[in-house]
């Protein structure tokens, strides 16, 4: 066959000599399969423990979940667990923190929203800035009603917010400030095709971050968050004779009514009633300690924006966003839907069948800050350019959070691979993502930061181009946890469940009979001191790659896993893949080779590798560190 051969297995048990073949854990610890796994090759899970370098590299903005998920890469699939376990709703702002004490060594610790009148409320005004005109809130915001009581210590929060950023920051000043509202204000003009064009890349904007106190950040964002959840069921009814505005020396403040209204420009706070709204560029300008807080609580609203940061979208500043109910469609360009870009932020949609449609740095972005988007439920449609869906840089930790329904996922097909090496091993143009669970590094100097995205159920359906769905890149970590459903994941390169340059990504699925496609570095990679993770729990699933997937280690030290725990499974590559071991790049030493694991604990599966070693029995071993093992019963 001219050196071609076709290895096809159909696994209707494991064939041990006629004997009773093994049987997989029914649980979700994989640990002893692990185990003997790596024994076969003459290795222990010292093999893991990652980036194996001797030296500090790296350290600023390193986060140590980064550094636990590489120490222990297998320890991600509890990761995904204990991320979709977590509950909360009764309480958005509580779910929230326990999301972010998963995944953050500075969790938020936050405090209950307090009882204030508007005297003290104007005392604080006056505090944070003497001399100005205060002016005169309409007198039905003092009344000893539930609307008018929860308005008020919102209110308050979000005054007191702007204190809390300076604190965050160490109260920067401001000739080391002006620089960075200029390269805000350039990203968000930015429509050209580089992919640096969307980054922050400036010394004395790395230089503040380094100083961020997250912890700070996330307690101010969620206190208001909590405060905004006060806002009593019904509050389109109750709110209706609360309707007025005053315009505040830290920017206006307005509860509009039930009509169908037009907003537009900048909002200390707004709370609209009801109605079929539009908004234009309605949140605050990326000026420094900026704060803006809205709420829309009914109707199919539109929202757009393009001047300035878009809804949720803490830059600078902080920034809540906080949609009750209706079928909205938001729209805009970068820097929208929760996004926090030295700062922190919260974009909230709570029911109805939305779109989502934005440029880069959106949906779920952060840098030096925390961006979180949180849509509860309905059929979902959202879209992105590049670097959103969960994404999170330097310092940065970056949320999608989806509660259910039928969503689908898109992001990339505007910005060209511009890497010659990598491009020339396509046969035509491919577009960069960096979504859907993505953590990014500034190579070599800035680690990465946390990209999240989770969906709890639903069929969905994810797509990217290069980097995405549960990757990372320089000590970054992206995670992307599904809960269940029959789901669809198409990506192209670096994807689903992959680490590449001292990274960790993983993608963890727990039910439903789901398909993977890639081209290559799919599916369990881990590329250079890098750790990948794919973790399947149920279903009966679909693999299909091309080359270096499905459980590869590549290039130094680089650990990729795949684990199917259940189902009838049918694996399809090329080449280098299904339990794979490169070798060293050029130059580097052979003790640097790599581990490649695929584990199937159970099922009826069928393996086709076009190019590959044929597999003898329980076991197959590939390029001296590549093993697939698969358990089930005759």
């Amino acid at each position: 066959m001219s050196g071609r051969f076709v290895f096809v297995l159909l696994l209707t048990g494991v064939l041990l000599g006629g004997c009773e073949g093994k049987t997989g854990d029914v649980g979700d610890s994989f640990e002893p399969q692990l185990l003997e796994a790596l024994a076969l090759t003459g290795q222990d899970r010292s093999t893991l423990v990652l980036p194996r370098v001797p030296y500090p590299v790296s350290t600023p903005a390193r986060m140590a979940l980064v550094d636990r998920s590489l120490a222990d890469p297998p320890s991600m699939a509890s990761l995904t667990r204990r991320l979709l376990a977590a509950t909360g709703k009764e309480s958005r702002s509580r779910y929230l923190r326990r999301l972010l004490a998963e995944v953050d060594a500075e969790p938020a610790r936050g405090a209950p929203a307090p009882e204030v009148s508007m005297e003290q409320i104007i005392e604080r005004l006056r505090e944070l800035a003497p001399g100005a005109d205060i002016g005169s809130p309409p007198p039905a915001w003092s009344a000893a009603r539930p609307f008018a009581s929860a308005l008020r210590a919102l209110l308050y929060q979000a005054i007191d917010a702007r204190r809390s950023w300076r604190e965050a920051f160490g109260e920067p000043q401001m000739a080391e400030l002006q620089p960075l509202t200029a390269e805000i204000a350039s990203l968000l003009a930015y429509r050209g095709r580089k992919p640096n064009g969307y980054r922050l890349l400036k010394d004395d904007f790395h230089a503040l971050g380094a100083r961020q106190r997250r912890g700070i950040l996330e307690a101010a964002l969620l206190d208001m968050l909590a405060a905004a959840e006060r806002i009593p069921p019904g509050g389109a009814t109750a709110g209706e004779d609360m309707a007025g505005e005053w315009q505040t020396p830290l920017g206006k403040v307005e509860v509009a009514g039930g009509g169908d209204d037009r907003h537009r420009g900048g909002y200390l706070l707004l709370i609209d009633t009801g109605g079929d709204d539009r908004y234009q560029d309605v949140g605050a300008p990326p000026d420094p300690g900026s704060v803006s807080v809205v709420l829309d609580l009914g109707g199919n609203d539109e929202v757009h924006w393009a001047a300035v940061p878009g809804p949720g979208a803490g830059v600078l500043g902080l920034a809540l966003w906080l949609d009750r109910e209706g079928d909205d469609r938001y729209a805009g360009g970068s820097l929208g839907l929760g996004v926090g870009i030295l700062g922190a932020g919260v974009f909230l949609d709570a029911a109805g069948n939305d779109r989502y449609e934005a440029a880069a740095l959106s949906e779920g972005a952060a840098q030096y800050g925390v961006g979180i988007l949180v849509d509860d439920a309905g059929d979902d449609r959202y879209r992105a350019s590049f670097s959103g869906q969960g994404y999170g840089t330097t310092g940065g930790i970056g949320m999608l959070v989806d509660g259910g329904g039928n969503d689908e996922y898109d992001c990339g097909g505007v910005i060209a691979d511009p890497v010659k090496k990598r491009a020339g091993r396509h046969r035509s143009t491919r577009y960069l993502s960096l979504c859907q669970g993505f953590g990014f590094g500034l190579r070599p100097k800035i680690s990465g930061g946390v990209g999240l995205l989770l969906d709890r159920d639903g069929d969905d359906r994810y797509k990217v181009g290069i980097f995405g769905q549960g990757a990372g890149y320089w000590f970054g970590l992206g995670i992307l946890a599904e809960g269940g459903g029959d789901d669809r994941y198409q990506g192209f390169e670096h994807v689903q469940g992959e680490g590449l340059h001292l990274a960790a990504g993983v993608l963890g699925d727990y039910g439903g009979d789901d398909q993977y496609s890639g081209y290559e570095h799919a599916q369990g990679v881990g590329k250079d001191r890098a750790a990948g993770l794919l973790y399947e729990r149920d279903g009966d699933d679909v693999y299909e790659a091309t080359r270096a997937s499905q459980g590869a280690g590549l290039a130094s030290y680089g650990v990729g896993i795949l684990v199917d725990r259940a189902g009838d499974d049918r694996y399809r590559a090329q080449v280098d893949s299904q339990g794979f071991s490169g070798r060293p790049d050029p130059g580097f030493p052979e003790r640097e080779w790599p581990t490649g694991v695929l584990l199937d604990l159970g099922g009826d599966d069928l393996f086709e590798q076009t190019y590959g070693e044929a597999l003898s029995g329980f076991s197959r071993i590939q390029n001296r560190q590549g093993v697939a093992l698969r358990y089930g019963r005759r």
